[in-house]
């Protein structure tokens, strides 16, 4: 009996080592890539906001800080246990510099619920966005009057706050958002 030969190229196709070397580097360097965006996003967010903050409480009466912003974007992006990380050592680490006192432990507190809430918001990241802020502007306001504070300058920090939220920084959060999901 006489044996068929088999022309298949796949039996004799050899898998080059180097070929096997250069797809297991390239998958690494994607993972590392993911990795490495990501610490990075969370260096330029803490950079951003230590300024922000920090300019924030020298200018009176209004506030345009990245705090809650890069809070909730972290914890929609990330998840909520990255966002309370996040929200409680940047918030603790930025707020220093204006002493920690009553107003701003509640303001860590309020960005820190505002990251969970916003997680588990359905929708786009646009309509979780939006929601959080409004939650945050309603509860930063009796929270911070039964505190003490100036009501002239409380409601105008909200304001202000929602506002910049609202008209700069969502659009901004929202392109790096679609980079990250």
């Amino acid at each position: 009996m006489k044996k068929k030969k088999n022309n298949s190229k796949l039996k004799n196709l050899k898998l080059n080592p180097r070929i096997i070397i250069y797809v297991l580097l390239f998958l690494i360097s994607l993972f590392l890539f993911r990795w490495l965006s990501t610490v990075a996003l969370f260096i330029i967010f803490a950079t951003i906001t230590y300024f922000t903050v920090y300019i924030s409480i020298k200018v009176e009466h209004v506030t345009f800080d990245t705090y809650i912003a890069t809070s909730c974007f972290i914890g929609y992006v990330f998840g909520p246990l990255y966002g309370i990380i996040y929200s409680v050592l940047i918030g603790l680490t930025a707020f220093s510099v204006a002493r920690l006192n009553q107003y701003t432990i509640s303001n860590i507190l309020i960005a820190t619920i505002c990251s969970v809430i916003m997680y588990y918001l359905p929708g786009t990241f646009a309509k979780a966005f939006i929601v959080t802020i409004i939650i945050r502007s309603i509860l930063a306001v009796p929270l911070f009057m039964m505190l003490g504070s100036n009501h002239l300058e409380n409601f105008t920090q909200t304001i202000s706050l929602t506002l910049v939220n609202l008209a700069i920084y969502l659009p901004l959060l929202n392109l790096i958002y679609l980079f990250f999901k």
